[in-house]
């Protein structure tokens, strides 16, 4: 089995050359019940060029739970702006993982202990693919050892129950019929 702290290089080297030219810092997680003690999630800034681009916050780290099966996950958040909130959201979904058997995986909602962000409408995070970087962000090689970067999408409480009872696909086919942006604080449910 790979160090996991040759993974956790092999994770940081994977966003480092997606998000090269962007500003990083790699910042140490609350401490949490059952959250792997040396697990850091990365704060990604926008680009010099483009200072719209969103925030990102990705664990690194998370993989420790699913570590034993040959592979592992790590969780992404995206944000319009710059807060710590953001890294308790993408803790407190780590913490999810870990409770489940086998961890969260696409389509897998999570309610978030309050809204991801202050007098947002979204409460919920949909674990999906990261649609906005494609495959080449999903499948990493943390120096051997496979690991897949997925989305924490913020979804309301309707669009969750949506999800559960008509399935992903149909909430996703939703989203892009309607042109979501979801980066916006008071969005409209799609559900």
């Amino acid at each position: 089995m790979t160090d996991p702290t040759e993974i956790r290089k092999g994770i940081y080297d994977h966003v480092d050359a997606i998000w090269s030219r962007h500003p990083k810092e790699l910042l140490r997680a609350p401490a949490a019940a059952g959250l792997p003690a040396d697990l850091r999630v990365a704060r990604i800034g926008p680009a010099p060029e483009n200072p719209l681009d969103p925030w990102v916050y990705l664990s690194i780290g998370g993989f420790a739970h699913t570590v034993r099966r040959g592979s592992g996950v790590e969780l992404m958040l995206l944000s319009p702006e710059k807060h710590d909130r953001h890294i308790t959201a993408v803790c407190d979904a780590l913490a999810a993982h870990r409770a489940l058997p086998a961890g969260v995986c696409v389509g897998t909602t999570i309610p978030l202990l309050r809204p991801w962000r202050p007098d947002a409408c979204c409460d919920h995070l949909l674990v999906t693919l990261p649609y906005p970087y494609g495959p080449m962000l999903e499948q990493c090689d943390a120096r051997g050892f496979p690991v897949r970067i997925l989305w924490l999408m913020p979804i309301t409480a309707s669009e969750a129950a949506f999800a559960d009872r008509e399935g992903v696909e149909a909430l996703e086919d939703r989203f892009e019929a309607r042109a979501v942006d979801f980066m916006q604080l008071q969005r409209r449910s799609v559900a």
